[in-house]
């Protein structure tokens, strides 16, 4: 069986569609994570939720690079649509092509990942000066020779420049990228079902009692995900209040056939203390 973690669905339950569609002159990305669309050597990439780097929804980027070899700027041609991805074959009509004769330009689209790529075979002074508009970071100075190893690329400001006058032939082409990977959204507010559910007593029960009730309210309007909490006024084996944290899994990329029997939940902290100074039972350390 083969599976893949690559988002399958938008937050609001739309089937992402790998690929680029023409709209006139235009080039616009297939649903997905985020929105692109090429104008020209123009692109405008926006995010379509809020991401565990702080983006947000609605952030955008717009760039119109620049190619200099050796100082000397580069033309090139209309965007052409490859029917088929050279990177991996099961997908279509994801990539678009740029061709500056000694140099080719790539954006490839996949589920939650953008990538633009320069490939290119010249010996010099490679310089690409991206003139980026708007908030929406794109990663940028990675670098890789033929052989897959690593090239150091030299970043200023929103300009990449890469050396390859003293590299071996063997290292050619050469490929220089930018990036950007968007997250489905796990607390989208009030529609997510990430958050905690709460079961509360009044007057206070022992914790068999508690933690056998169903659940009396639950928290999703915050990013607040509990490992544990309880609430004691009396204290002893007595509480009033438990609650539980609930996370999403995305199985979206399992087929319909995969009987899921388990899942891991990995929780990593910083510090450790004692709550409840042992007063309480069972005793809480974490």
């Amino acid at each position: 069986m083969a599976t893949s973690g690559l988002p399958k669905v938008k937050p609001d339950g739309q089937k992402i569609e790998v690929g680029w569609v023409k709209q006139g002159n235009k080039y616009q990305s297939k649903p997905n994570l985020f929105s692109a669309i090429v104008d020209g050597k123009q692109i405008t990439v926006t995010c379509l939720s809020d991401q565990p780097s702080g983006s947000k929804k609605g952030e955008q980027v717009t760039w119109q690079p620049q190619l200099f070899l050796d100082d000397v700027e580069q033309p090139c041609g209309k965007a052409v649509l490859l029917d088929t991805d050279p990177t991996n074959e099961n997908y279509h009509q994801n990539v678009l092509e740029w061709d500056y004769s000694i140099c080719k330009r790539r954006i490839r689209i996949i589920e939650g990942r953008f990538r633009e790529r320069w490939i290119t075979s010249y010996r010099g002074k490679i310089e690409i000066a991206h003139n980026f508009e708007g908030s929406l970071p794109i990663n940028l100075g990675s670098c890789i020779r033929a052989d897959h190893r690593p090239i150091t690329a030299q970043v200023i400001g929103d300009r990449e420049i890469v050396d390859t006058t003293n590299l071996p032939d063997s290292a050619f082409p050469v490929e220089i990228g930018s990036s950007l990977t968007v997250y489905p959204d796990a607390h989208v507010e009030g529609a997510t079902v990430d958050g905690h559910l709460v079961h509360t007593e009044d007057p206070e029960q022992n914790w068999a009692h508690l933690i056998a009730g169903e659940g009396t309210s639950f928290g999703d309007s915050d990013d607040t995900l509990y490992f544990v909490y309880a609430y004691s006024v009396a204290g002893g084996d007595s509480y009033r209040q438990v609650n539980r944290g609930m996370a999403l899994f995305d199985t979206s990329g399992l087929p319909d056939t995969a009987l899921v029997s388990a899942a891991t939940l990995s929780l990593y902290g910083v510090t450790a203390a004692t709550f409840d100074d042992d007063n309480l039972d069972p005793d809480v350390q974490v």
